[in-house]
């Protein structure tokens, strides 16, 4: 989930979608608060395709059967319990990777904040072990471990032997511990579409991509006769030309590649 660059940086596997409902913001904010770092030091990296990082909050939500006071956290009856448990362990298995229904932050909300949360132990464990300081005088600050007596270093310096030290014990913070989650911080993503910087799936441009040009039939229940597409083919750059049917209610078309 969370990588440490060397200089301090907080990278994190962004496993869901941006699409305007502030959820890339939403997670960083998470991590950004276990790690004790600034939202601006966390950058985001697309999460490979892995079931691990199924969405099951969206399954386990659409559990049927149940009446929502039967469901509602805190207060689910035994049956509800059973059957969202039962739910979530074929979702993780099933690993459905999607974003939507407003489940971003439910299905993330613990996830991420343990993995920052054992992320940030390691740390500490490391300046400990490097320092030979007891892990109870350490403090962690704008993602700078120090030590009453003088010693300091950022995440970046830690992290290769973070990677090797033990969590220990890791707890999450308490509610009354929060600085960042529930404010209100700018969205991360601003910068970049305003300035046209931001690269949404359009934009992408893998080896070998192609683009068609789809003409359909302008009339409903049209259809197109003889084509010749021989002089088509002839244009510099087209490859092939496609006939298309009827799918999903549309008219017939043809598409120029």
């Amino acid at each position: 989930w969370i990588k440490i660059a060397a200089d301090g940086a907080v990278m994190l596997a962004m496993h869901r979608s941006e699409m305007g409902q502030g959820t890339h913001t939403a997670l960083a904010m998470l991590v950004a608060e276990e790690l004790d770092v600034a939202l601006a030091r966390v950058r985001l990296f697309d999460a490979p395709a892995d079931r691990l990082y199924g969405n099951v909050a969206t399954l386990v939500a659409s559990v049927p059967y149940f009446h929502p006071r039967e469901t509602e956290p805190g207060n689910e009856t035994a049956p509800a319990r059973a059957g969202q448990w039962v739910v979530a362990k074929i979702a993780r298995e099933l690993g459905i990777n999607l974003t939507g229904g407003s489940s971003s932050v439910v299905d993330s909300w613990n996830v991420l904040r343990v993995a920052a949360a054992t992320a940030r132990a390691r740390l500490l464990g490391a300046a400990s072990i490097a320092w030979k300081e007891p892990l109870r005088e350490l403090v962690v600050s704008d993602g700078v471990v120090s030590h009453p007596g003088g010693r300091s270093a950022h995440y970046g310096e830690l992290a290769k032997m973070a990677a090797a030290t033990p969590s220990g014990e890791v707890r999450v913070k308490r509610r009354d511990a929060w600085r960042l989650i529930g404010t209100a911080p700018p969205r991360i993503d601003v910068v970049a579409k305003s300035n046209g910087s931001a690269t949404f799936g359009i934009d992408v441009r893998p080896h070998g991509l192609v683009f068609a040009a789809i003409r359909h039939c302008p009339m409903l229940g049209g259809h197109p006769g003889a084509v010749d597409v021989a002089p088509t083919l002839a244009l510099a750059g087209v490859e092939r030309v496609v006939r298309l049917g009827t799918y999903a209610g549309s008219t017939p078309a043809f598409a120029v590649v």
